[in-house]
């Protein structure tokens, strides 16, 4: 489909918050789409970071098909929201 949609996804404060998207996004860049947060570290699967505060980088780019582990900063819950194009079944190649 070509219908855009937006995704929210809540984190909690004090906790490894493990998370996923649904969606493939319009900009695909992990620094804008954890740009809105103020987190400490973002992991991925692969175990490679992006550390903000620290201009560390190692994912890049974000991948459907992966988990992510994010740790905020700050004692306050935080949402992000994502705009981009549903994942639909069977539309990804998993290797």
């Amino acid at each position: 489909t070509d219908e855009s949609v937006t995704q929210t996804v809540d984190l909690d404060a004090f906790r490894m918050n493990m998370m996923s998207l649904n969606i493939s996004p319009f900009d695909e860049s992990v620094s804008s789409l954890f740009g809105e947060l103020d987190l400490l570290l973002v992991k991925n699967d692969d175990s490679d970071y992006y550390v903000p505060d620290y201009n560390v980088n190692q994912i890049g780019t974000f991948d459907p098909r992966e988990g992510y582990k994010v740790f905020l900063n700050g004692a306050g819950e935080q949402t992000m929201s994502v705009d981009g194009l549903p994942v639909l079944p069977g539309s990804l190649t998993w290797t």
